[in-house]
């Protein structure tokens, strides 16, 4: 009778052990934003995006330096980073954006429909010799709404950090470009060189072109730059706590 109590004891055990890790494996699943890392939050133009799929990919996007001043650059990875979840134990290896491999190996805290909390023990970028982190530190993700409005069409420019603000249309397009069109003697013309690329994750909007408008006595330079976007039918906002960013408000064409 005790060995039977025993052998019950050790299978419920492993059953509630295969349905925990069940779990994380299905919960993970989904788009998510870094907002905080070691109890700081995260600015704008350090925001990290992660897509976990059912099959196993994981997308990597953020702003990547070129080492130029002021040059950066969002870029999407491409679904070749692959992911493992052993229970709580989170495996990830890939590529990053500008091209190098990594591994990372975590620890999920706390997992749920809202928030995705790990410590990460290692995370190694390029070849071994070129490891930047190994050490401990903790992330904290929130999950993204996938169903957010998208900004498509043409918005005009009505305010600047707060103050009036005119002269300037953006065109969203469809295929993940944007134009910029500028007033130039009541007449609207076309930024020819503005290079603009757009991306959306829930009300994460980031964004790359050629920076020579707002510039602030930069030099010209391929820039990005992430906003937390809102859409209130005709209006819409973005906002952004990094250093040197502008917020702007804008009003729908068509």
């Amino acid at each position: 009778m005790n060995t039977r109590k025993h052998i019950l004891i050790v299978m419920l055990v492993c059953l509630l052990s295969a349905c925990s890790s069940d779990r994380y494996a299905k919960d993970i699943v989904g788009s998510w934003v870094l907002e905080q890392q070691n109890d700081e939050s995260v600015d704008c133009d350090h925001i990290i995006i992660l897509e976990f799929h059912e099959d196993g990919s994981m997308n990597l996007a953020k702003i990547y330096s070129s080492g130029h001043n002021y040059k950066t650059k969002w870029i999407e990875s491409a679904r070749v980073n692959r992911y493992e979840m052993n229970g709580r134990r989170l495996h990830v290896k890939g590529r990053t954006g500008n091209g190098l491999d990594f591994k990372q190996e975590a620890y999920i805290k706390q997992l749920d429909s809202l928030h995705l909390c790990k410590k990460v023990h290692e995370y190694h970028v390029g070849t071994i010799d070129q490891t930047i982190a190994n050490g401990h530190y903790d992330q904290v993700y929130h999950r993204l709404d996938t169903d957010y409005p998208k900004p498509s069409g043409m918005w005009e420019l009505v305010s600047l950090n707060g103050k009036r603000f005119s002269g300037f249309r953006f065109e969203f397009k469809e295929n993940g470009t944007y134009d910029l069109w500028i007033d130039i003697n009541g007449r609207w013309e076309l930024k020819n060189d503005n290079n603009g690329t757009w991306f959306t994750y829930g009300n994460i909007l980031c964004t790359n072109y050629f920076n020579d408008i707002f510039k602030e006595e930069l030099s010209y330079e391929n820039v990005s730059h992430c906003y937390r976007y809102s859409i209130n039918d005709k209006s819409m906002t973005w906002e952004s706590d990094a250093p040197g960013s502008n917020s702007f408000s804008m009003k729908k064409i068509n």
